[in-house]
């Protein structure tokens, strides 16, 4: 199926015989609310939702926003098996976690989406998110992602790698993007993909910001380059800086991955 920014989720299809249907248990996506009372009432109206999507832009996300103790574990989404003895099912793998701020008057919720998500669970994914996540056409959305630097495409060379661009829906703003926007023939995939097409036909102001990096895994010139998304009040100060960047240090080095596609 094609996207609103161009991606194709492959449609599967499964022939199966009826007794093996029949002991085929597909794992579902449910929702799990962490939120006490009180902080539930708070969160009844999101004003923006930051999505981070994949490592780079987790490991940004959780350095940057959620280390300053003005966040509260809100929920996370699982990827269950249906279970006989538990109304819930059984937990297979956490696929997002979300914390909500809600220090200033107004929520916002972050989503950390560390999990790989096949294709064909993107939007069944996509609708537990916005039945949790009440969004509508005075909600910010925003999007972080990273992409690796092979894959974009361009009429001439980067300066430097990594660098981010901006894809915006409809609906924002274009003025107050941090980044260059995304030149055509280039396209983004996936969950990001499929978060922007959703706030495009809700008419919600979204707008991604992609990070084309030479990494594989986690590091601190990707992390960083996404710093400029901070500004105003959320601008960090030198010691609120050297901290997050010493909480990125220690998540590269409990990854104990290669950093280059080139090492």
């Amino acid at each position: 199926m094609a996207t609103f920014f161009g991606e194709i989720l492959p449609v599967i299809s499964r022939a199966v015989e009826d007794e093996e249907e029949d002991e085929f248990l597909e794992a579902e996506i449910m929702w799990e609310s962490h939120a006490d009372p009180e902080n539930s009432q708070k969160i009844s109206k999101v004003k923006g939702l930051i999505v981070g999507v994949g490592c780079i832009a987790t490991g940004f996300l959780d350095a940057y926003c959620l280390q300053n103790g003005e966040t509260v574990k809100y929920g996370t989404i699982h990827e269950t098996l249906p279970d006989e003895n538990s109304t819930l099912g059984t937990k297979v793998s956490v696929l997002a976690t979300f914390h909500a701020n809600i220090a200033h008057g107004c929520c916002t919720v972050y989503c950390l989406c560390k999990s790989y998500l096949v294709p064909d669970k993107i939007w069944e994914f996509i609708n537990v998110l916005t039945s949790a996540i009440q969004l509508d056409e005075t909600s910010d959305v925003t999007v972080l992602d990273s992409a690796s630097y092979a894959s974009y495409l361009q009429c001439s060379a980067e300066a430097e790698v990594p660098f981010v661009k901006s894809l915006y829906t409809t609906a924002f703003d274009k003025k107050n993007s941090k980044f260059p926007a995304l030149a055509h023939p280039n396209l983004v995939k996936g969950l990001a993909a499929a978060v922007m097409t959703h706030c495009e036909l809700k008419h919600i102001p979204a707008i991604l910001y992609v990070c084309y990096t030479d990494s594989i895994s986690l590091d601190l010139a990707s992390v960083n380059a996404f710093r400029p998304f901070l500004d105003g009040n959320n601008q960090k100060n030198d010691e609120q800086t050297d901290k997050a960047t010493n909480h990125v240090k220690s998540l590269i080095a409990s990854s104990g991955c290669k950093h280059s596609i080139y090492t």
